[in-house]
């Protein structure tokens, strides 16, 4: 019988634990609502400067659109062509590092995704546009696809 409170009071905190997130309160307000793709800025094969070039991708060249909406309650939820591709508890793992010069308006962050250290999102916020500097749209900052190595910035503008 006394193993019962024991168990009652392991399961509680697990549950409490493992469903943290971050509300987007106070500082992290800038980052609730709905955001939408304008362009990618990619640099393929950057890791030989001899054949390194630099695209830039739209709504228009890819065929696709792409959002982002952050949700008051602490949730992340991405999306392709109005279909939700993935929904995620937000973790700050930092926030606060101002930019200067041209970037002065930016917050720097990174978010653990369903607070799980490998599963970074980061970039920059403003209370107009947010750049992501990892992942979403295109996945992972450093990818060798057909023998290429290419870096990708995102950036999306508040809907």
């Amino acid at each position: 019988m006394k193993l019962f409170p024991i168990l009652l009071t392991i399961v509680l905190v697990g549950l409490i634990y493992s469903c943290k997130k971050d509300k987007l309160e106070g500082d992290y307000a800038v980052f609730a609502g709905e955001w939408e793709w304008v362009y990618t800025e990619k640099i393929v094969d950057y890791c030989d400067p001899d054949y390194m070039y630099y695209e830039t991708l739209t709504p228009i060249s890819e065929g696709t659109t792409w959002e982002i909406k952050f949700m008051e309650k602490g949730k992340v939820q991405f999306y392709e062509e109005n279909n939700l591709l993935n929904e995620y508890r937000i973790i700050f793992d930092s926030f606060g590092y101002q930019y200067s010069g041209n970037d002065s308006a930016y917050t720097g962050f990174e978010i653990n995704l369903d607070n799980n250290d490998n599963s970074k999102f980061y970039g920059r916020v403003s209370p107009d546009s947010i750049i992501v500097i990892k992942d979403f749209p295109y996945p992972d900052n450093e990818v060798f696809i057909s023998g290429q190595c290419y870096l990708t910035t995102s950036y999306f503008v508040r809907k």
